[in-house]
């Protein structure tokens, strides 16, 4: 079967047969442009405010041509015709792809109607066009074994109530005489209640107490000879871990299949092992009253999520002989790599216990994870969780290792308050091989080669796995670069962030484990640059949007880089989930950590509103660029400051005047400074010429 547009249509909408789904899969995961075009068809059947195609000129679209299209009809010049149109207008595109999908839906499940139903409708309509006493159209009736024909089988709601309600009354019986059983196999004693003014004496009863709740007795000495009755603490136990608590009993069977829940039970998993190379190391685990930092050789137990702070590494390794490395990156790490790699800040995981089969079960909730093979022998197998999504990692042999990158954003395009954020996942192979089940019937193999790795890229708005042959790039390294690959600035601030870092470390670790967040507030308060962004970018990994929202509040003017490196890190905590804005402003319930701080609820809106991309449908309109300035002069230094960040990333090649900073006084320095970004507005020097050449960088 070729690969045409009908063809893929069918393959998304699931109407074809499993041999013909098979091979259209092969052909898509090899075909680039097939997975261009499946990628184009979800986008515009979603996309908002798309027009309908016009009825007339040269790329009119008639209903009838569009029928003929998908019941294959069509001969060979028009179907042609058709399908370039659809290349080329995302309008045409979104017409047929709906249509097939309508279609689909309507056909597959076709609504029974009984003819008696029809009868009543014709006697609903009271017009002239009606005719009243019309009847059904006679249709054979098909009688099933049990004498009902079609009609009498609709009412009853189907057939399967013919033999649930049989069954649901020898149920009743049956309960009827057990119970009937049970009273008459005892005999009990008549009862005579007592009336209040009887004078005659009585037994006094005994209060009536719960059966579980017997009233305690006396015990009672063994007599002599007797043993005693064995109890639950006199049975051999095994001995339990240290450290271990054990699990609670359940009545109920624990669900097994590929798809069942990770298990509940709380045991120890793995132990700490310190840092990746010569990288800081600080490993932190949430718990109940917030987050918590681990010392070197900690254990790790199951259901805990533990994670690396941004910039730092943690090394865990399983009891079954699976090496785990959490990496946490920063934007200095990122040159001269993509600035898609800064979507990589802390690693976060949660350990599960393994089902039977399996070595290590996690669930990775962000960043980067290094699985490897530490066993002596043999292969390891891993099951890896992602919100839905369940994969089957297999490393054959010892030292193979694979590693997983997890990226999510809000596009401009999104609208956050209705969509979850963008998920995408990236598979690489640093040593050997790798084999990885996306479900029942999909495995991909992947492994390393000199020069270049197979990268197998999975994104949440596709629901598709891309493989795909790459040129190993230095994003894909297990380290940073070394200060002495880069040059100039850049060699500047990578030097100092591993710099601080450590010092970061040591302040962390001269801290109780339950004082982080207090550790990360003194780092705030250093006079190093770098030592501050770090503590600012660990604040977003520990869910402290309250603190950011401080910093982005500062109003020391040399704290201009804290307050975009706030940006950044609340932007970064704001994909982590959906409905996380909801924490800064609710506009419904009027709460918010914005409004505790004493923002009206019109500048939290405006603030809340700002820490999202606008809509690309906004970069080039001159009221876009007005309101950005006004926002320059607000008193609020927050908002000046995203208004200025915004600014900066829409004008892109246009050159802005130097001075601003959102610390000045508003009514001075920044007001002037508006009064000039609004000069280059009314001399259209801004926004740039339509359309703008790319969109703005940095997630």
């Amino acid at each position: 079967m070729r690969l045409t547009l009908r063809t893929l249509l069918a393959y998304l909408d699931d109407t074809l047969s499993p041999s013909e789904i098979k091979a259209i899969g092969e052909k898509v995961a090899e075909s680039d442009a097939a997975q261009e075009l499946i990628a184009r068809i979800k986008q515009v059947t979603r996309r908002r405010r798309l027009t309908t195609p016009p009825t007339s000129g040269p790329t009119a679209f008639d209903a009838n041509d569009v029928a003929e299209y998908l019941d294959n009809e069509l001969d060979s010049e028009r179907v042609a015709e058709i399908e370039k149109l659809c290349l080329e207008s995302d309008v045409h595109l979104a017409e047929i792809a709906a249509c097939h999908q309508i279609l689909t839906l309507v056909l597959g499940e076709p609504a029974l109607v009984p003819p008696k139903a029809k009868e009543r409708m014709y006697k609903l309509v009271r017009s002239r066009e009606s005719i009243r006493h019309r009847k059904a159209t006679p249709v054979k009736k098909n009688v099933n074994a049990d004498g009902l024909d079609d009609d009498e089988e609709l009412a009853l709601g189907g057939s399967w109530l013919r033999w649930v309600l049989p069954i649901a009354g020898l149920l009743l019986v049956g309960a009827l005489g057990l119970a009937v059983w049970s009273l008459t196999a005892k005999p009990t004693k008549a009862v005579v209640a007592e009336k209040p003014d009887d004078k005659v004496p009585s037994k006094p009863t005994e209060p009536t107490r719960p059966v579980d709740k017997p009233d305690p007795q006396p015990p009672t000495p063994p007599k002599e000879g007797d043993k005693p009755r064995p109890t639950d603490k006199d049975q051999p136990q095994e001995p339990m871990p240290p450290g271990q608590q054990p699990s609670k009993p359940t009545d109920k069977e624990e669900p097994r299949g590929r798809n069942a829940p990770p298990r509940s039970t709380v045991r120890e998993i793995a132990s700490y092992r310190g840092a990746l190379g010569e990288m800081a190391t600080v490993l932190v685990r949430a718990g109940i009253e917030g987050w918590s930092w681990l010392p070197t050789n900690s254990v790790v137990r199951s259901t805990e999520s533990v994670s690396a702070l941004p910039g730092f590494s943690a090394v865990l390794r399983s009891n079954s002989g699976v090496q785990l490395t959490l990496r946490g990156h920063l934007p200095a790490f990122s040159y001269p790599s993509s600035p898609l790699m800064n979507l990589l800040l802390e690693s976060t995981v949660t350990l599960h216990e393994p089902s039977p089969g399996f070595d290590l079960d996690a669930t990775l909730q962000r960043g980067r994870l290094y699985l490897r093979n530490a066993k002596e022998s043999g292969p390891c197998k891993i099951r890896l969780r992602l919100d839905q999504e369940i994969w089957d990692v297999r490393l054959a042999m010892p030292g193979d290792e694979v590693g997983i990158d997890l990226m999510r954003l809000y596009t401009p395009e999104m609208d956050h308050r209705s969509e979850p954020p963008r998920t995408t996942v990236v598979f690489f192979v640093l040593n050997g091989e790798a084999q990885i089940d996306t479900d029942e019937f999909h495995s991909h193999r992947l492994e390393a080669e000199a020069g270049q790795t197979k990268l197998l890229v999975w994104e949440s708005h596709r629901k598709l796995f891309d493989p795909q042959r790459t040129a190993m790039l230095k994003e894909f390294g297990k380290l940073p670069p070394a200060p002495e690959e880069l040059e100039g600035p850049q060699k500047t601030e990578l030097r100092d962030t591993l710099a601080a870092l450590k010092n970061l470390q040591t302040l962390i670790a001269s801290k109780p484990a339950d004082k982080l967040s207090v550790a990360l507030k003194e780092a705030l308060d250093k006079d190093a640059v770098a030592l501050r962004l770090a503590a600012i970018f660990a604040l977003a990994a520990i869910d402290e949007p309250g603190r950011l929202l401080d910093v982005l509040a500062d109003e020391q003017r040399s704290h201009a880089p804290d307050r975009v490196a706030a940006i950044f890190a609340l932007r970064h905590w704001l994909a982590g989930q959906q409905d996380r804005y909801k924490l800064l402003f609710d506009a419904d319930k009027a709460t918010g950590l914005l409004l505790e701080r004493g923002y009206k609820e019109s500048e939290a809106k405006t603030l809340a509103e700002l820490l999202f991309d606008l809509s690309p449908e906004y970069w080039n309109k001159p009221e876009t660029f007005y309101s950005l300035a006004r926002c320059l002069e607000h008193r609020r230094i927050a908002i000046a400051e995203l208004g200025y960040w915004h600014l900066t990333r829409l004008a892109l090649g246009t050159k802005l005047p130097e001075g601003f900073n959102a610390a000045l006084p508003a009514d001075d320095r920044r007001e002037k400074y508006a009064k000039r970004i609004t000069e280059m507005i009314d001399k259209r020097l801004l926004p740039p010429a339509p359309p703008v050449g790319k969109e703005p960088m940095g997630p």
